[in-house]
């Protein structure tokens, strides 16, 4: 009886999702209207609302920046989810988009690179021009289970997890002055991941990106 009155309630509310930024100082919340941001530190406040045409099913935000990506989502979703649009708030538009063949599950942005988890593979491109930096194709990964390293330099690596026969696997790939021709070794960790550690685990893939 409570599951159906939850259901019943989550069907009719606006919100979609809701992400932190890199710092988590801030909250992007996805509606079937448009977005917003919050501002959690040192006292909430809501920064803005953007009213749309249609709904958005995915935010991330560049830590404190003007930019974000934005996926469709809801019954009317603004743009189709699988496309990825780069908004710049400042002059409140998309100034760039990637198109792909599935659904976009996930995305993450850092400084320097924007990467997007489909179904079976991750894509990384660079953030400055959207050129394509990379291609990682995974098993089954349904819940668009990824995290990325938000440091940029060029000897650190870039860390992808998901969760995959109640197990948490990640791959990671140094890069070596950028170039993909040189990409070195593959390595490999598997976690035993029970159905109530999802949301736990996610977080602990985050402070593993950020130590590599």
């Amino acid at each position: 009886m409570q599951d159906d009155v939850f259901e019943e309630v989550a069907s009719q509310s606006p919100l979609l999702t809701c992400s932190f930024n890199q710092e988590g100082s801030w909250l992007a919340i996805g509606t079937t209207s448009g977005f917003s941001l919050h501002s959690l530190y040192p006292q909430y406040s809501v920064y803005f609302q953007r009213q749309l045409k249609g709904g958005i099913g995915l935010v991330e935000m560049l830590f404190r920046t003007s930019l974000m990506a934005l996926v469709g989502g809801g019954p009317a979703p603004q743009a189709p989810p699988h496309r990825v649009l780069i908004w710049d708030d400042n002059i409140r538009k998309e100034i760039g988009d990637l198109s792909f063949r599935q659904v976009v599950l996930s995305v993450k942005l850092r400084k320097d690179a924007i990467a997007v988890a489909l179904r079976d593979r991750v894509y990384v491109y660079h953030l400055a021009d959207l050129s394509l930096r990379d291609k990682i194709y995974t098993s089954d990964n349904p819940h668009g289970l990824l995290c990325l390293s938000t440091v940029s330099f060029q000897t650190r690596k870039h860390l992808t997890g998901f969760l995959v026969d109640w197990s948490l696997t990640f791959f990671s790939r140094r890069l070596i002055d950028n170039d993909l021709n040189q990409c070195s070794k593959y390595k490999i960790w598997y976690w035993p991941v029970l159905p109530w550690q999802r949301v736990t685990s996610v977080w602990n893939c985050m402070a593993c990106g950020r130590q590599l």
